[in-house]
């Protein structure tokens, strides 16, 4: 039998195994107290659960601050966790974590967001990580893990997710366009409002390289220069801000003005690491304010033109008046004659041009009366023969007779003249513009170009050109004021729309009809009113005469004087003239009943003939009172008759003219056309 082991050995190994069992022992209590004093310090919760039976091992003191309860309570009742967990979040997580344990393995990890309700009820938002401790047999036996307080973070995601929201709204419903340059990655946000402000059209693709928005955005060739230099200044810190104005090219071939703004993020050094700013759409203010000052522009120049055609009125004035007058003294067959003639004709051509620059510069409501259009025309075409460049011809077709539309003869005058001059500029290489005028009735509404036509008659006013043409893209614009399809510097973009704006007024409608290369018409249809007279005056009757009545003339221009004296004296009249609206006044107050009648002209130094006029008729009231004004502007005839004037005419006078007003002021029939 083997020998039997001494007791003492026996003793001793026992004895060892009691020394390392103490040593592990403590060995474990210190490492749960290193763990304990760890789980203490932590502001997360650290806890552990026993799944069967269920109940709570651990939690660490953070949990009475996070919770706000005792940990002792968490202790005593384990469904005091599930029971803190918001009503909203609670039946989630109880159903995500009941399928998480039914299938976890040692290596599975637990881990979710919701939200728990104090005592109080403030609510706080906790991320929730775990693991499974697996019993022998590998069933889930406890589960550890670590409750963290995100409500901070969460709280901070909702503020930023609400300001992006606001700011999404406010881009969307913003006036102005957004963009977001950020430099170091070279990646550029647009807006979409900013997209289309600068013409572009990618809904829904608001990032790309700042590279491929600068190839898409088109600016105005004379702009790029200027916001380049602006922008590439202000990033380096040598300009103060990135604030400018610049035209965009839009798909339709039109540019909108357009105004950015930005503001650099920059770091210590200074350097630019951000650029965002706006876009706005200021294209409406920008061609109001080129428009105030066009008109600024243009009643300064109808100013000056007033002022020119009224001295200039005053030389056409005697030439004119004299010349007929020695041609009324020269034989039939004369040389003089016919070098007079030559005279005459130049002076007529002047009073034309003259004419043409009244019509230019005058404002102010204009009087509606029926006007005869083919008349018109007809002056329109012979002004604007002698002007026709090299291989242009003009071919006109005018059958409308004596119809007439309601409007003012000036205003036609400078629609025909606008629609002709622009079929003679869109064919530079020549060609012929067919200029037809005819009355139509039209049966039914029609449809064109600038709204619908109403039934009835009209004067069509028809001009074609074998030109260029319009782009379909262009016609919806054509109308607009300062939009031209001419080459810089070519056009005002003025004329189409002065056309518009007149033919409106009087109640028509233009049609256009055009394609590229081939040319376009313009079709005028005014509404028809009650025709003119047919028959002109008889150039060849005989001027009405005098019966020795005295007139008095006054006109700062002693040639004019003499003129008209010479031509009512020649007529039968007995003239007294005067140089000085004062020494005429003053021989008119000195015997009101002596003078039967007063021509007077407009503009004189100290005493206009309006107030010249108004203090003859405050003395006599009946006396005739002609008013002669080399600038018959609409003001200065509605101011004359609203003070009484019988008639108010128009420099140079012709002695015809002066012969038949003069004979209907003092009561007295005209020879009959």
């Amino acid at each position: 039998m083997p020998p039997t082991a001494h007791p003492d050995a026996a003793l001793a190994e026992a004895l060892a195994r009691c020394e390392a069992l103490t040593r592990e022992n403590d060995r474990l209590r210190r490492s749960e107290t290193r763990f304990r004093h760890m789980a203490d310090a932590t502001p997360d919760v650290v806890w552990m659960t026993e799944v069967q039976p269920e109940r709570v091992i651990y939690a660490s003191p953070s949990f009475e601050q996070i919770w706000g309860r005792p940990v002792a309570d968490l202790y005593e009742d384990a469904h005091l966790w599930v029971a803190c967990i918001h009503p909203e979040d609670r039946p989630r997580i109880g159903s995500e974590f009941g399928r998480w344990l039914a299938g976890a393995r040692a290596d599975d990890r637990w881990e979710a967001e919701f939200r728990i309700v104090q005592p109080d009820g403030t609510v706080r938002w906790i991320h929730e990580r775990g693991f499974m401790i697996p019993a022998q047999g590998g069933e889930p036996a406890r589960v550890s893990g670590v409750s963290t307080d995100i409500t901070e973070r969460r709280l901070a995601e909702l503020a930023l997710r609400a300001s992006e929201e606001r700011f999404a709204l406010a881009v969307a419903g913003s006036n102005d366009g957004i963009w977001d340059w950020d430099i170091a990655t070279g990646q550029m946000f647009m807006s979409e409002r900013a997209q289309r402000i600068f013409g572009l059209a990618m809904p829904g693709i608001t990032t790309r390289p700042r590279a491929e928005w600068r190839a898409m955005i088109k600016i105005h060739p004379d702009d790029v220069e200027s916001q380049l230099g602006m922008i590439e200044n202000y990033v380096l810190g040598k300009a103060p801000a990135y604030d400018g104005e610049w035209r965009m090219r839009h798909p339709d071939g039109s540019h909108r003005w357009v105004r950015i703004r930005g503001t650099c993020v920059r770091d210590m050094a200074g350097r630019a690491t951000r650029l965002a700013g706006s876009v706005s759409d200021v294209d409406a203010r920008k061609r109001a304010e080129e428009a105030l000052q066009q008109s600024q522009r243009l009643e300064a120049l109808g100013t000056l033109a007033g002022g020119i055609a009224h001295d200039f009125n005053n030389i056409l004035g005697a030439i004119l008046g004299f010349g007929e007058m020695m041609m009324r003294n020269t034989r039939p067959e004369s040389r003089m004659r016919r070098d007079l003639g030559f005279v005459l004709a130049a002076g007529e051509r002047g009073r034309a041009l003259v004419e043409r620059i009244l019509a230019f510069s005058r404002t102010g409501a204009a009087e509606r009366v029926p006007v005869g259009i083919e008349s018109v025309v007809r002056e329109v075409l012979n002004l604007l023969s002698a002007t026709l460049p090299e291989g242009m011809k003009v071919v006109p077709r005018l059958e409308a007779g004596d119809a007439a539309a309601v409007g003012d003869s000036t205003q036609v005058h400078q629609v025909v003249v606008n629609l002709v001059t622009n079929a003679v500029q869109a064919m530079p290489a020549g060609g012929t513009v067919q200029v037809a005028l005819e009355a139509v009735s039209l049966p039914v509404q029609r449809l064109v170009t600038t709204g619908p036509l109403a039934a009835g008659d009209y004067v069509v006013l028809t001009v074609t050109d074998t030109g260029i043409g319009i782009p379909s893209s262009m016609v919806a614009r054509i109308f607009d004021p300062f939009f031209t399809t001419k080459e810089p510097g070519a056009g005002t973009g003025l004329g189409l729309s002065l056309v518009h704006g007149i033919v409106t007024e009087m109640g028509g409608a233009i049609d256009v009809a055009t394609s590229v290369q081939t040319g376009s018409t313009f079709t005028v249809w005014l509404p028809r009113s009650a025709d003119t007279a047919g028959a002109a005056a008889n150039p060849g009757a005989a001027l009405p005469r005098g019966r020795r009545e005295r007139i008095l003339v006054v006109d700062d221009e002693e040639a004019l004087v003499q003129l008209t004296t010479d031509t009512l004296a020649g007529l039968g009249y007995q003239p007294v003239g005067f140089t000085s609206s004062a020494d005429a006044l003053s021989a008119f107050e000195a015997d009101p009943e002596r003078f039967d009648a007063v021509i007077t002209d407009e503009r004189m130094p100290h005493v206009t003939g309006t107030s010249l006029m108004a203090s003859v008729r405050a003395r006599r009231a009946d006396v005739p009172v002609l008013l002669v004004t080399g600038y018959p502007a609409g003001t200065v005839t509605r101011r004359a008759q609203a003070g009484g004037a019988a008639a108010v005419l128009g420099k140079p006078l012709s002695a015809r003219d002066l012969a038949t007003a003069l004979a209907r002021s003092l009561g007295r029939d005209t020879p009959a056309a």
